[in-house]
């Protein structure tokens, strides 16, 4: 939906994230890895990298196993900012992407397909000599996450879908409150109600998200790239193992999508379901999905051990 770009934090963590920057020329991949590697690695980092016409902007942040961070539609990486903090205290590296057309990554925005973004993420992998990520999307994002595993498989470790949608459509409220939101005409108390009946669970505070910078020409590329590519070509993920993080109280993605992956490819989708939260999830409990996301690496690095350990 068009106003779903109008969800992103606060300016003021833009400017945290950006306090180092540095663009590189790809194929010259080895003086970047040696770069992130010379920063403090608890402090996020900016790097940009170029591809032909594409500029693909990233945020790194900690040290450990990679974990590939894919927002939403029409949303930077300032909606990880508190997850990616969270998940490098753990132990973790992240690697949070912004899309074509949001903040500095560039390129072109016509005809493109979910295989295009899910290209740009894979170019940034092989470009810092990666061998395997955990590649994690939020909302729209989870589609580009999707297809990367799909088209990728050699790149992806496993799968972490937030607010996974695909299979059952989105609540008549919420539907009806975006098409009010669209229209311009409301005062802000309107806006503030109709972004929490969207995005948010009830007891969530919505007005931070109201005033926000809109990425207009990229949130459109994004949902005209989305109708471009069959949702059968994205829909299963490919084969890595899947977590599954849904909001109990999500109007866009319902909680039914999560169930139909868990029902169709079993123990290989991993599914937690959150209360008190809606699409809008990474913004509303990131506690509670950075402790998912721990539990349910951990759980796949025991049953590798127990594989590698049989006779």
């Amino acid at each position: 939906m068009k106003s779903y770009f109008k969800a992103r934090l606060t300016r003021s963590i833009s400017i945290t994230l950006l306090l180092f920057s540095g663009v590189f020329v790809l194929p010259r991949a080895l003086p970047q890895v040696q770069a992130i590697r010379s920063e403090r690695s608890d402090r996020p980092v900016v790097r940009k990298f170029v591809f032909g016409d594409v500029t693909v902007e990233t945020v790194i942040r900690g040290s450990g196993e990679t974990i590939v961070l894919i927002p939403g539609r029409g949303l930077s990486v300032d909606s990880f900012s508190e997850l990616a903090r969270l998940l490098g205290k753990a132990g973790y590296r992240t690697i949070a992407i912004n899309p074509r057309g949001i903040e500095g990554s560039a390129g072109p925005l016509e005809k493109l397909t979910l295989k295009d973004y899910a290209g740009d993420v894979a170019a940034v992998v092989q470009a810092l000599n990666i061998a395997r990520v955990h590649v994690l999307g939020h909302a729209y994002g989870n589609r580009v996450a999707r297809t990367l595993a799909v088209e990728r498989p050699d790149l992806v470790q496993s799968v972490i879908l937030l607010a996974a949608g695909g299979r059952v459509g989105a609540k008549p409220e919420a539907i009806k409150a975006s098409e009010k939101l669209d229209s311009g005409n409301l005062t802000r108390e309107e806006k503030i109600e109709a972004t929490r009946v969207i995005y948010f669970a009830s007891k969530s505070d919505p007005t931070p998200w109201v005033d926000l910078k809109a990425w207009t020409a990229a949130s459109q590329a994004q949902l005209e790239a989305l109708r471009a590519t069959p949702s059968k070509t994205w829909w299963s993920g490919g084969t890595a193992p899947m977590l599954v993080v849904q909001g109990l109280e999500d109007k866009i993605a319902p909680p039914e999508n999560g169930r139909a992956l868990r029902d169709e490819f079993g123990k290989r989708v991993t599914l937690v379901e959150l209360p008190n939260a809606g699409h809008a999830l990474v913004i509303e409990q990131p506690k509670a999905i950075a402790k998912a996301i721990r539990e349910f690496l951990k759980s796949q690095r025991n049953k590798a051990a127990a594989v590698a350990s049989r006779p």
